[in-house]
């Protein structure tokens, strides 16, 4: 997906990425949580997204961690951060994108039928 289709903005799609590998690989994040939590919508579906892209990017298996992805590992937290930050950052943001692009949708939907 090209970035000017993109309904997040590039920089912040940046930002919420990176929030979110380091979330899954169990960096700290709370100041960085704040910033997206400071609007209700994302804040909202930030909290919906984070197990969701879990279940998606990490395989563990026992107490090493493996890319969902690729298949590569096992991975120190650090090496899973740094392989996805250099190989599936541009895959993740389209994930985050599109999945942001579905719970607008059906907020709106949701609006629409209250009305």
């Amino acid at each position: 997906m090209s970035s000017r289709n993109r309904v997040l903005g590039e920089e912040l799609l940046n930002i919420i990425s990176i929030i979110v590998i380091k979330k899954i690989v169990g960096f700290s994040t709370r100041s960085e949580e704040d910033f997206i939590k400071r609007s209700s919508l994302l804040g909202e579906w930030f909290d919906k997204t984070i197990d969701m892209m879990s279940s998606i990017l990490v395989k563990k298996e026992d107490d090493k961690i493996y890319c969902r992805l690729c298949g590569s590992g096992p991975f120190t937290r650090k090496g899973f951060y740094l392989h996805l930050r250099r190989i599936h950052l541009e895959e993740i943001k389209d994930v985050l994108d599109n999945e942001f692009r579905l719970y607008i949708y059906s907020e709106t939907k949701s609006l629409y039928k209250r009305s």
